[in-house]
């Protein structure tokens, strides 16, 4: 099962322990013309090649307890690079991808690569910009350990505000 919303605006989606799988691709894909869209996940399992993928602004996304995995095993390609949860602002016209809260607390966040393609825990794309990302209490893992955990390109002001150190784990742990 997928989760695909498309030109929503002040919609609230709330997804309580449910086993989400993108098969690989996007397994909640909040695309077009999205804005004020309110995103609750609690107790569930997400995993694709992103988990969360979003084009939206003016966004809350909440995931609490649960496990989002995503897994890049596209062809090696400099423009197969992606990231488990991604923000960005890719087409015309510009916009997308603006002013977005992401607030993940107690979850587990792992990022693997399968081929030589980079996949990172976050990514900031294609001016994505002015986005509050905050991991409280999480595991944020990678495959291979060396792997970078969090990108962005044309870096146009977001933050990630805060995340938990190293410990231990299957990769980098933060």
């Amino acid at each position: 099962m997928r989760i695909s919303l498309y030109g929503l605006n002040g919609t609230k989606v709330v997804i309580d322990k449910v086993k989400v799988s993108g098969n690989l691709e996007y397994a909640l894909n909040v695309a077009g013309p999205s804005t004020g869209v309110d995103v609750i996940t609690s107790y569930s399992e997400i995993s694709g090649w992103a988990a969360i993928n979003s084009y939206s602004s003016n966004s809350t996304f909440t995931i609490t307890n649960s496990t989002l995995t995503g897994t890049n095993d596209k062809p090696h390609s400099a423009v197969n690079d992606f990231a488990t949860i991604i923000f960005y602002d890719l087409d015309d016209p510009q916009g997308k991808g603006q002013n977005n809260a992401i607030t993940v607390t107690n979850s587990t966040v792992t990022a693997i690569q399968t081929t030589g393609n980079s996949q990172y825990v976050l990514g900031l794309d294609y001016l994505a910009g002015n986005n509050d990302v905050n991991f409280t209490g999480c595991s944020l893992l990678s495959q291979p350990t060396s792997q970078d955990m969090f990108y962005t390109t044309t870096y146009r002001g977001s933050r990630c505000n805060r995340w938990d150190r190293p410990n231990s784990g299957l990769g980098q742990q933060w």
